[in-house]
């Protein structure tokens, strides 16, 4: 699996699909698809992931789909958490419910 770096000068506008991993420092207008995704305290997804893994570091303009959602101190995510597991820090923000599924979000990831 192949790890890629968003710079924090980099603003992508449409959607990002990988099987990899995305560490993103800058600004996505789109829906982002990956193995696992860390956005970064000043990083903004406005749009949605699907991944096996999230860390919220910055702005989700958008839902979280994901096995395990940990949000930092610094997270603030508008949309809703669907996750077998979550780890919320205790700044962080979010602005609706966590739901815990078991088997949804087994689809070959």
């Amino acid at each position: 699996m192949s790890d890629s770096v968003f710079a924090d000068d980099l603003q992508i506008k449409g959607s990002v699909n990988t099987k990899g991993n995305i560490k993103l420092n800058g600004v996505v207008e789109g829906d982002v698809s990956a193995r696992t995704l860390l956005i970064k305290e000043k990083a903004e997804l406005r749009g949605s992931a699907t991944t096996e893994k999230v860390v919220v570091g910055g702005y989700v303009g958008g839902n979280i789909d994901s096995v395990r959602v940990d949000l930092t101190s610094s997270a603030k995510v508008q949309g809703d958490l669907v996750c077998k597991t979550v780890s919320v820090d205790e700044e962080a923000h979010y602005s609706k419910i966590s739901k815990h599924i078991e088997d949804q979000l087994k689809d070959g990831r």
